[in-house]
């Protein structure tokens, strides 16, 4: 009998152990729940929205996007493993600046010129460099090829089709056990727009622009009255994409997510809905500064911050807001079995 209760709590334990949440990281994770929520279903005049959004299981969202203090553990990984990588791929604006070490290798540090550089956000990450990051938060950043190669996306396939160039051969979306992961197009949508409580308490429904709202966002610097976003906001030298994340306490999605419209558009892992082939991968939210999509329009919403990049692009504007697995109900019944037999052998 006593083999059979430690068999139990032994394999208990382990159950456990494999259904706890990562790591935070310091993303300030925001839990999205209302299983099964409807999908948007409002005017879409390219196709593109319309019947996304819904999401069948809980899961985590950063509250804003990643940081350079967070990219920058990363890409001194990067510069030391792969450093011809790391020195083209190096983001297009952060608070941080790279130079080679003595023995070959890429190294990065913080601007102290900057302000606030440690939660400047990260602009230009190229989406096979998000995937190489979310694998390496998957292996516990270890400081290996292996971290980076594979955990959430399998880097063995990014590679394109040479039976049909224009076609990518990358993983569609990320491993079953991904435990971080760069967001879909729906979980997305969801954490961005949908709001549980919508049309009254757990009557959920969509807004379309990103702090629960159907009204445009006001441009302006943090703090000034009225101000909610950096989009359109033209200061000299670029200087709005060195405002940091959260400069925005009171515009919010839904749940809690800061700075969607504003800092650096966001990656997802979807491509572009009904292409026919897989060419490029979806990013959504609005850039901080001046439009700079000629014919896009001035606009934020849910339809019109809508853009597509090829993943092995080098140079962008494109940023990510880490996704991340949440413990499962598996982990609470598997405690139960631990503290029922653990109760067998002790009294209080």
């Amino acid at each position: 009998m006593r083999t059979s209760i430690a068999a139990v709590i032994s394999v208990s334990f382990a159950g456990i152990a494999g259904a706890q949440a990562p790591p935070d990281y310091g993303f300030d994770f925001v839990t999205i729940g209302d299983v099964g929520n409807a999908a948007y279903n409002g005017f879409d005049g390219d196709g593109r929205i319309a019947g996304r959004g819904s999401v069948g299981y809980e899961y985590r969202i950063s509250r804003t996007e990643i940081r350079t203090e967070q990219y920058l553990e990363f890409m001194n990984v990067l510069g030391r493993l792969d450093p011809l990588r790391a020195e083209f791929t190096a983001p297009t604006s952060w608070g941080a600046f790279g130079f080679i070490r003595g023995d070959g290798t890429v190294g990065f540090e913080l601007d102290t010129g900057l302000a606030d550089a440690a939660d400047i956000p990260v602009y230009g990450i190229p989406w096979r460099n998000a995937a190489l990051y979310v694998n390496w938060l998957h292996n516990d950043k270890a400081e290996t090829r292996e971290a980076l190669n594979n955990g959430a996306y399998d880097a063995s396939t990014f590679f394109t089709d040479p039976d049909n160039p224009p076609n990518l051969l990358d993983q569609t979306s990320r491993n079953p056990d991904a435990r971080y992961w760069i967001p879909s197009l729906d979980e997305w949508l969801k954490a961005a727009h949908y709001d549980p409580n919508r049309n009254g308490v757990g009557e959920g429904g969509w807004w379309q622009y990103p702090n629960g709202t159907d009204e445009p966002l006001q441009e302006g610097l943090p703090g000034e009255p009225g101000a909610q976003t950096s989009y359109q906001l033209d200061l000299p030298n670029f200087d709005e994409r060195s405002i940091p994340v959260g400069a925005y306490p009171d515009t919010q999605s839904p749940w809690g997510l800061l700075d969607v419209s504003g800092g650096a558009t966001e990656w997802t892992e979807t491509w572009l809905p009904d292409d026919r082939f897989q060419t490029d991968r979806v990013w959504m939210g609005s850039l901080a500064g001046p439009e700079p999509f000629a014919g896009s329009g001035v606009n934020q919403d849910i339809l019109w911050r809508f853009g597509t990049e090829r993943p092995n692009a080098l140079a962008g504007f494109e940023g990510l807001r880490v996704a991340s697995a949440i413990p499962g109900p598996a982990s609470v019944s598997l405690l139960g079995i631990v503290v029922a037999a653990g109760g067998t052998r002790r009294r209080r």
